[in-house]
């Protein structure tokens, strides 16, 4: 399976990376959250895509359309530390499979 991860910090992508390690036979790259994500997405051509929330959710609602738009199959996943608010159910409107709270474990994950 390919997976993509869009983190903008270390830790993010050091966090969501850490839950694709249980996964077998994953082709797994990153983006920042600062490039060009949908050349990368459709290049690379990813079954899964894992967003951070990137703190500030317009942003991650962006990142979300871009990979809808490059890879319509794919499953989008957003994790998040914030799970008040309108957004979550804005991340769904915008074309996320799933949210999950950040400290999500790795059994939660891969029931998606």
């Amino acid at each position: 399976m390919r997976a993509l991860v869009i983190a903008n910090s270390g830790q993010a992508l050091a966090s969501m990376t850490n839950l694709l390690v249980d996964l077998r036979r994953v082709d797994l790259r990153h983006a920042s959250g600062a490039s060009h994500v949908d050349r990368q997405v459709r290049s690379f051509g990813p079954a899964l895509v894992l967003i951070d929330d990137m703190r500030w959710p317009p942003l991650a609602l962006a990142r979300i359309q871009e990979v809808r738009s490059a890879a319509p199959d794919a499953a989008i996943v957003v994790t998040t530390s914030e799970l008040e608010g309108d957004w979550l159910a804005d991340a769904l409107r915008h074309g996320a499979d799933a949210v999950l709270p950040a400290e999500a474990d790795n059994e939660t994950f891969l029931r998606i």
